[in-house]
């Protein structure tokens, strides 16, 4: 094989798929199969995670293979034909690979209220950004999956916390790698929140099941009780101080900022300075209210002078 031209790699309908392997340089080993010797190389390696149930199928990969072959010749051949000829021609010839159909079975009913999608192998952490604050500042529970398995597309465990709490949009960072063994790494789930009130707290425990590929059965992961204590807030509570408050988790965050949560950035800004110009009007309403009343009192009493 001297080469390839027009590559048309498989079409996986029904997968979520993702190359993990894109040689720059096409490197063949001699392999044996079926007690025939071929020459073979990886052009692309895949990840498939199925999206369906059912049988699905791979389409055909296809390419044209450029291939030297040794020449034929009809008359004889002399010395010099023999120096300036290597004896090989190229031949360019379209090849494809054969449909595979996968058969994807669907995963057992019975599936705990916490199944957060996940299938492989994980553990739980559940941690706070730290273990005290202040009524009206920011914190986070940060809950942690790390395992083997489809990290990309498990869900955020439900989390639950004390009705003085004010919880904010989850942010999720990614620290996973893909390989030939899978996904494997860590999914880190964050939830800003804001405490209202003073007092020691008590974060109930994070519950959150998978579905474990060995041992053919749902497990479930529970951590422990997280406290978290709350000292006496500092001043009164503004709309700007609360916007403040709100933004903490997300500045502390900045690396991995969403754009949904640059809008809400945005979104509030703008409304505290609405907020603040509707003060202002008000105060001008009021005082443009006044100078009115002034005006029309003394034009009542230049009205009875003249009578």
């Amino acid at each position: 094989i001297a080469g390839f031209e027009d590559i048309k790699f498989p079409v996986f309908n029904g997968f979520w798929s993702q190359e993990i392997e894109t040689p720059q340089n096409i490197n063949f080993v001699r392999e044996n199969v079926d007690n025939q010797i071929y020459n073979s190389a990886v052009l692309r390696r895949y990840m498939l995670l199925p999206q369906q149930t059912g049988d699905l199928a791979v389409k055909p990969a296809e390419m044209i293979c450029q291939v030297q072959v040794r020449s034929s010749y009809s008359g004889g051949r002399s010395i010099f034909d023999d120096f300036f000829d290597s004896g090989y021609q190229v031949v360019k010839k379209r090849v494809s690979s054969a449909e595979s159909t996968i058969k994807v079975s669907p995963l057992p009913a019975g599936a705990p209220a916490s199944f957060g999608q996940g299938v492989g192998n994980f553990s739980l952490k559940v941690d706070l950004s730290r273990d005290s604050v202040k009524a009206h500042e920011a914190g986070s529970l940060i809950v942690t999956v790390e395992g083997s398995g489809n990290l990309n597309l498990i869900e955020a465990p439900k989390v639950e916390l004390p009705a003085d709490f004010e919880l904010y949009d989850v942010k999720t960072s990614n620290n996973y790698s893909y390989g030939n063994n899978g996904i494997q790494g860590s999914k880190t789930f964050e939830y800003p929140f804001i405490p209202r009130s003073e007092g020691v707290f008590e974060v109930p425990p994070v519950e959150y099941s998978y579905y474990d590929i060995k041992s053919g059965k749902y497990v479930t992961l529970k951590s422990l009780p997280v406290e978290i204590k709350v000292a006496k807030g500092d001043g009164q509570v503004t709309s700007g101080s609360l916007v403040q408050g709100f933004l903490a988790p997300f500045r502390a965050g900045a690396s991995y900022l969403t754009d949904q949560a640059e809008q809400l950035y945005n979104y509030m800004f703008e409304y505290e300075s609405l907020l603040a110009e509707n003060q202002r009007l008000r105060a001008e309403l009021a005082y443009l209210k006044k100078l009115q009343a002034l005006v029309l009192e003394e034009e009542r009493h230049k009205s009875k002078k003249q009578k």
